[in-house]
């Protein structure tokens, strides 16, 4: 406990000036707002920067410093004043000119390009992206615009390819080929009757590349042994069925039985 001041001009002069008028709410904000001006001032940021830098160093295997320093960049009103701080400087022309000079680094455009393929191939965000992108052309899919800017992009030489590459690897998958044809099957059953389409379909088939591709492959069919096989086993069956139409209609006519007495008369000659 502090010793009581006997001397009345002393006491005064501690009231006016000592802890008891420091403690003073007016003079707190009093205080607070010259520390604000001051710390204001280029020079004095700089020197305190410096010295709770230097600080912090010193300190900065301390638990317990480390502790209040998480808690205290927890607090939600620290982390509006700087959220509003770093708005504030990230519009500063200086700065933007920086960060624009420095993303168009090319070491720093391939790591971004590197992660954003690493980033999309986590299934989830594939998933939210898809979405998006969905999302955004139903909404905008009746633009003229935005469809020519598709189409064009669409039949660019490097993203056919890539589309090429991409879907000979997608139908290996197993189960994905016959799924794919069922669905094309099914479209082309909903839309058969489209003659504009009809028509886009023949010009398709008679291009003299595509009829080469599907002489070639039919050749490649009939050589396959399976394939041989089911040839030998379909003619047979055609044969036994022709065969069991003839012998009916024979039967029919009665030249069956005509035949069978001829055979035996000639037999009877014979022997």
């Amino acid at each position: 406990m502090r010793k009581a001041i006997r001397n009345p001009r002393a006491r005064r002069w501690y009231e006016k000036h000592g802890r008891a008028h420091r403690e003073r709410p007016d003079v707190k904000a009093r205080q607070r707002a010259y520390m604000r001006g001051y710390f204001q001032r280029p020079a004095m940021k700089a020197k305190q920067r410096a010295r709770a830098r230097a600080y912090w160093r010193a300190h900065k295997d301390d638990p317990e410093l480390r502790a209040k320093r998480r808690a205290y960049r927890q607090r939600s009103d620290v982390k509006a004043r700087h959220r509003a701080y770093m708005q504030q400087y990230n519009q500063r022309p200086e700065v933007k000119a920086k960060q624009r000079a420095y993303i168009q680094r090319p070491d720093v455009k391939a790591k971004q390009r590197a992660y954003m393929r690493r980033y999309f191939r986590r299934p989830a965000i594939k998933a939210k992206h898809r979405a998006r992108m969905q999302a955004r052309w139903r909404a905008h899919k009746d633009d003229p615009q935005l469809q020519a800017k598709r189409r064009a992009y669409r039949r660019r030489p490097d993203v056919k390819a890539r589309q090429r590459a991409y879907m000979q690897q997608y139908l290996r998958r197993p189960g994905e080929k016959a799924k794919h044809r069922a669905r094309m099957r099914a479209w082309w059953h909903a839309h058969k009757d489209d003659p504009e389409l009809r028509a886009k379909r023949r010009a398709y088939q008679q291009r003299p590349d595509v009829m080469a591709k599907a002489r070639a492959r039919q050749r490649a069919l009939r050589k396959t042994p399976t394939r041989k096989a089911w040839r030998r086993a379909y003619d047979k069956a055609r044969q036994r069925a022709f065969m069991r139409k003839h012998l009916a209609k024979r039967r029919k006519t009665g030249a069956a039985a005509s035949s069978r007495a001829s055979r035996a008369h000639r037999g009877a000659r014979n022997r």
